[in-house]
């Protein structure tokens, strides 16, 4: 498996991008994990843009030292008027088709993850 900054620099060099969802959020050692992980991505020197952060915890820091990330959320109600996200990372089984039209309908962007197991982090 490549090191976090072998990945960065595979990422820069063919310009894809990289997606960030940093768990377990109850670790005593989470806010460090977030910072180390931060400032190995900007030193790295990969565009921002190409950079998806799912972690909410920190959210606000994050977006602080590195205001080119893209940030994604959880599931968003389409009937919520007040607050609209323009991009979703969802679970493939929960989302139908026309419901994922419907976010495009609406300009949010949807990513799709297909597994979600423990073994995974």
């Amino acid at each position: 498996l490549p090191s976090l900054k072998e990945l960065l620099v595979e990422a820069k060099r063919h310009q894809v991008s990289v997606i960030f969802d940093l768990l377990p959020l109850e670790d005593l050692h989470y806010e460090r994990l977030v910072n180390i992980t931060v400032e190995t991505i900007l030193q790295s020197g990969i565009d921002q843009q190409l950079i998806l952060w799912l972690p909410t915890k920190f959210r606000k820091e994050v977006r602080l030292w590195a205001p080119g990330f893209r940030h994604i959320y959880g599931l968003e109600s389409l009937d919520n008027k007040t607050r609209r996200f323009p991009r979703v990372n969802l679970a493939y089984q929960k989302l139908s088709s026309t419901e994922i039209r419907e976010y495009h309908r609406n300009n949010i962007s949807v990513n799709l993850f297909v597994v979600h197991a423990p073994w995974l982090f």
